[in-house]
Order: structure tokens, then C-alpha cells, then sequence
């Protein structure tokens, strides 16, 4: 359903996957064409890769060794990749094609960063204009997509501001667009809004048309080539948020006794000034892309460049995660009946390397380990048998199996962390990329259960679920008990917003309404 907004512009109705607000130009990957309107000159292949490695060079004379040593990899990438992506471009693919086909094969930071390096380059920007501080400036692009991976969002270059896709069944059930799967709560850890529209509307959109995309509630609304006073507006709207975003970092939660953190995949997500430190890190879609497990150096840069961001703060990486909606390759490739770290304990060799990689990133910075999908205190056991160096293990409980061995489970670890995604999916019998409701007061009384069990072990918990991203969910977890939520970054302001205005009194009056009684 289209409506006329302008005599000029257009409306197109979808459904919302990824919540939030942006203003860009429209651009499909597959096409080679530049941006209307752009100040820059589009450069050619060859001379973006030259540009590219003096910006590189430069960078890594400009910084102390222990920082450079992060980023020299880039160089000896671009070196290996040189080749076949001018081959590629000879044999007729656009530049942009060669460049995201050879950077296909492996999506660690290092890859993605070298990616959004050489398209930045294609239109003519530099690094400096890549990873300036000024916002909404030409180079900002909605990218329209026919459908959207893990990887596809962990890929993006900067300059990518929103992502509309197609949806084929009817807008009717855009409850099932897929707000729950992990490209989703990517978008999200970026802050990129994601809307769905029926397929032949997004066919209708122009590549390079001005594109004001509002998906800040269920229903998304993406207005094409709006006049100049809605552009204006859009504008003055996107600065409101940040202002808001500025205030919100600084209000106190001390009353509640609850610190706010956030979940990431990679270093291109944001880590907003709201949160205090990194509640999850997403390890297994670091390195989602890549047919083989990464290097323990690999490993240890991206972790870095995540733990650079964070300003000192706790850093909580958890280990590869497979399984489920989440196959990869280097540990079984199909999603199987074994997950969490149950799987990766079936691949000592990887777990070993993932565990000397942050072995080393603790020595730089305050790195915690969290598995993923625990059900036993035998597993919390058996993975500290291959750390080589004293790191603190926490466990992640997402199933009711879990929670009925919290008292152990908790005696063996050193924290707890309650996924709430998956607990709501494992207790209610549901996909886990379906819709699923945030507060099932079933799900609630297993949170309070697992809750209580960790503190009677004197373990602290963190709830970094979906649940938590919201404000009544927010709430509620204050006052089950929870020590720290982790929320996507975009949710960080106004969760710290809405807990601010509430009382310790309040949260648990609503926790106590909320959760089925037992």
C-alpha cells in the first residue's frame, strides 16, 4: 500500500524488524552506479586500492605499537585479496561486486573494516571521512536488500545508516518478519533501523533517491524523495535523538542498584555512552562468515578493537555459540541436536584457541568469559580445564534445564547471565526466530528461579535478553533482582531514561504482578 506524501515523494508501509529512525540514499549492492548528488569523484578499483593502503600506512605510523599491532593485518589482507580483485573487475564484475564477493570469505573486524575501507574509497572518501564524527553527510546509504543475513548485516560499512528488504507474504504478518533472529538483533546492536516492505514496493524505490526510513514503532514507514522541508525535519528529529541520547548517559541508576550494559558482535557496533561496559559479546557472528575457525591472533585483534571502545569498562565475550538458528561451519555446520558449549566442547581444539585468545586480552583489558547455553555445573568444569590462565567464566542459562541445575551450575561458575530469547523459546516450545512474547509470566517465574539460585550462591546476574531492551522488561528485572541488564545498544538511552523515572518500590510491585505465581 503506497500513499502520496508530496508531489514529489512517496510512502511505503512495511513492518519493523529493527527499531529506529534514519535519513540516507538508497543503494542496492549489485549496482555499480554512484550516488547522485555526491561531492566526491567515484574513483576507479585500482586507485581505490592504492588510496587505501597509504591511508593504512599512515594509520599505523600515527599509533603506538600495541595499537598498531591491531590494525597491521589489514595490509597483509589487502595484499592477498589485490589480485583477484582487480581479476574479478576485469572479468566484468562491478568494483563494488569484487570487493564484497572477495571479502566473502571471512568477516572478521580486520575483513569488515578493509571492506568498508575500500568502498569508502570507491566514492572518493578518505579515512578520515570514514571515521569522522560528522553526521548524515552525504556518504549515508539505506541499503536495499531482497533478503538479510547475519553476516550480510555484520558486513555493512558504515556509511549504511538503515536496511529496508523485501517481504513476500502479506504485510498482515509482519508478527513473523523475524524481530527475534539474529540479523535483527545485529541491526539492532548497530543501531540500523530494518524494515520489511512487500517485494515489488521495494523494486519501485530508485537507486540514489533520498530516503526517510521510520521504523521507530511496529509499523515502518519509508517515504521516498521527500521535499526539502521533510528532509529538514528529519534532520532536526535525528539531532533531537542524539541530544537525548547525550542526557541520558548522564542520569544515575544508583537508586535501583542495577548497571545498564549492552550487546555487541563486533567492534562496528556501537557502545553507546549510556551503558557501562559490554554485557555480551556475540563472538560466534564475529566470525560468522568464515569457513574455518578463526586464528587465535584473529581472534585476539577483534576482541582488542571491541575492548577499545568500551573506555575500561567489564567486557563480556561469550564463546562461540552454535547451533539453533546459528550453524557454523567449523563446528558441524548444520544446527544439529548439541548447542552452546556443548558443541564447542566436542571441538576441543577450538574452544582451547578461543580461550588462549582471551587469556591474552585480559592482560589489556577487563575481559569476562561467558558460555553459552550451560545445563550443567560438568560443563563450567570441563571448560576450565583448557583455560591456560585464570579467567573469570560465567554461565549463560537459556533452557529450563538450566535453571533447574542453577544451584550448582552457579557454585561452578563465577557469574550468571540469563538469555532470556532462548529461555522464552525452550520453556513455550517456539522457533526461536518466530515471534515470541518478551514477558510470558512462565518465562518471568523461571528468570526468578535462576535469579535466586545464583544469589544464594553469591553469584551476580545479568539478563541480556530481549526482555530487557524494553522498558516494562526493564523494569521487571529490576525488581526480580537482577544485578545488570544488557540491552542492544540502541535501546541503552531510553531504557536508562525510563529507569531513571522509576522507583526501586515500583519495579517490584510490577515484577510481583508479572510473574506466575508458583
Amino acid at each position: 500500500m503506497m500513499v502520496a506524501t508530496s508531489a514529489a515523494s512517496v510512502g511505503i508501509f512495511g513492518a519493523t524488524a529493527a527499531e529506529g529512525f534514519a535519513v540516507g540514499r538508497a543503494m542496492r549492492l549489485a549496482r555499480a552506479e554512484h550516488v547522485p548528488g555526491s561531492s566526491v569523484r567515484p574513483l576507479a578499483l585500482r586507485e581505490a586500492i592504492v588510496r587505501v593502503r597509504q591511508d593504512l600506512a599512515h594509520l599505523l605510523a600515527a599509533l603506538p605499537p600495541d595499537e598498531a599491532e591491531l590494525f597491521a593485518p589489514e595490509l597483509h589482507i589487502l595484499e592477498e585479496i589485490e589480485p583477484q580483485l582487480l581479476s574479478r573487475e576485469r572479468g566484468g564484475q562491478s568494483s563494488e561486486e569484487a570487493i564484497f564477493d572477495e571479502t566473502n570469505c571471512g568477516c572478521t573486524d580486520l575483513v569488515i573494516d578493509l571492506r568498508e575501507r575500500l568502498l569508502g574509497a570507491l566514492q572518493g572518501l578518505s579515512s578520515a571521512d570514514l571515521h569522522g564524527s560528522t553526521p548524515h553527510h552525504e556518504a549515508d546509504l539505506v541499503l536495499l536488500a531482497d533478503s538479510v543475513t547475519p553476516s550480510m548485516v555484520a558486513f555493512l560499512p558504515r556509511q549504511v545508516v538503515a536496511i529496508v528488504a523485501a517481504l513476500d507474504a502479506p504485510l498482515g504478518a509482519r508478527r513473523d518478519v523475524g524481530r527475534n533472529s539474529h540479523a535483527a538483533l545485529l541491526a539492532r546492536g548497530r543501531g540500523l533501523p530494518l524494515a520489511y516492505v512487500p517485494r515489488e514496493r521495494l523494486g519501485s524505490i530508485p537507486t540514489g533517491a533520498w530516503l526517510v526510513v521510520d521504523a521507530a514503532e511496529e509499523d515502518a514507514q519509508i517515504d521516498v524523495d521527500p521535499g526539502a522541508g521533510a528532509l529538514e525535519a528529519a534532520q532536526h528529529r535525528l539531532a533531537a535523538e542524539q541530544r537525548n541520547r547525550q542526557r541520558a548517559a548522564r542520569l544515575s541508576l544508583d537508586h535501583l542498584g542495577i548497571a545498564l550494559r549492552v550487546n555487541v558482535a563486533s567492534a562496528h557496533d556501537e557502545i553507546p555512552a549510556a551503558a557501562e561496559g559490554i554485557g555480551l559479546v556475540r563472538t560466534e557472528m564475529t566470525f560468522s562468515g568464515s569457513l574455518v575457525a578463526p586464528s587465535e591472533d584473529e581472534q585476539f585483534a577483534a576482541i582488542m578493537r571491541v575492548a577499545a571502545k568500551a573506555r575500561g569498562a567489564p567486557i563480556v565475550v561469550r564463546l562461540f555459540d552454535a547451533g539453533g538458528d546459528k550453524p557454523i561451519a567449523w563446528l558441524g555446520g548444520d544446527t544439529g541436536s548439541s548447542r552452546g558449549i556443548a558443541r564447542l566442547l566436542a571441538h576441543p581444539e577450538v574452544l582451547a584457541t578461543q580461550l588462549r585468545a582471551l587469556g591474552r586480552a585480559r592482560e589489556r583489558a577487563d575481559i569476562r568469559v561467558l558460555l553459552p547455553f550451560v545445563e550443567s555445573a560438568e560443563q563450567v568444569s570441563a571448560v576450565r580445564l583448557h583455560a591456560t590462565s585464570a579467567l573469570p567464566l560465567g554461565a549463560m542459562i537459556e533452557s529450563p534445564a538450566g535453571v533447574e541445575a542453577i544451584a550448582t551450575v552457579a557454585e561452578a561458575a563465577d557469574f550468571i547471565s540469563i538469555g532470556t530469547n532462548d529461555l522464552t523459546a525452550e520453556a513455550l516450545g517456539l522457533d526461536r526466530t518466530a515471534s515470541m512474547p518478551l514477558l510470558d509470566p512462565r518465562v518471568l517465574a523461571l528468570t526468578r528461579r535462576a535469579i535466586e539460585g545464583a544469589h544464594s550462591a553469591g553469584r551476580r546476574v545479568t539478563i541480556c535478553g530481549e526482555m530487557a531492551g524494553e522498558e516494562r522488561g526493564a523494569r521487571i528485572a529490576v525488581g526480580l533482582g537482577a544485578d545488570a541488564i544488557s540491552v542492544a545498544p540502541a535501546r541503552a538511552a531510553v531504557v536508562r531514561a525510563s529507569l531513571a523515572r522509576s522507583t526501586l518500590e515500583v519495579c517490584r510491585a510490577e515484577a510481583r504482578a508479572n510473574v506466575l505465581a508458583e
